[in-house]
């Protein structure tokens, strides 16, 4: 999992683009914008691979996000087992009768 952080992280380092995009909809219409420099700024159709990449930058950073918290938990999860763990099963087997 660390390995897909790492590759995540070097995707992102390709995106060029800055700020964070976001579309509205109005009357069935998408209108993209991007906060930049505490800055709304529309980005019209003509900038369609701004729109692309900066739309691919906002899913690569939640996708980012998402997989940090899921190794933390299961860090967690691993840690608690590590400090539960019980072998039931195990300790059954070592039980004369049951060989």
């Amino acid at each position: 999992m660390e390995g897909e952080i790492l590759e995540i992280q070097e995707r992102l380092e390709t995106i060029t683009e800055e700020g964070t995009i976001y579309p509205t909809q109005k009357d069935g219409n998408v209108k993209w914008y991007v906060w930049k420099n505490g800055r709304r700024e529309y980005l019209s159709k003509k900038n369609d691979k701004e729109i692309k990449n900066l739309v691919n930058k906002k899913y690569l950073e939640l996708y980012l996000k998402d997989t940090i918290n899921e190794l933390r938990l299961l860090e967690t999860n691993r840690k608690a087992r590590k400090k539960y763990k019980t072998d039931y099963a195990k300790k059954m087997l070592k039980q004369k009768h049951y060989r």
